[in-house]
């Protein structure tokens, strides 16, 4: 398929970021749900980040990534 042809490759420092917000983007309680602060500080635990400016990159992404998520989650469901 060529729209997977000319998907772009994503940075090795963004790895955990994209795996973490996949896994807990999977998990949301309802469609419109932002990703729980709690499930991924414990998440950031079980997978080893501790530094405090690592997190800290990680929770402004995320949060970024699942905002945009869910606007456009809710947008779709407006337009039904």
């Amino acid at each position: 398929m060529r729209a997977l042809d000319e998907i772009p490759e994503l940075a090795p420092h963004l790895k955990t970021v994209w795996d973490t917000f996949m896994r807990l983007s999977g998990r949301r309680y309802s469609e419109g749900a932002r990703i729980p602060i709690a499930e991924l500080s414990a998440w950031l635990n079980e997978i080893g980040v501790t530094d405090q400016e690592e997190r800290r990159y990680h929770f402004d992404l995320i949060d970024a990534m699942d905002a945009e998520f869910v606007s456009h989650c809710n947008k779709i469901r407006a337009q039904k």
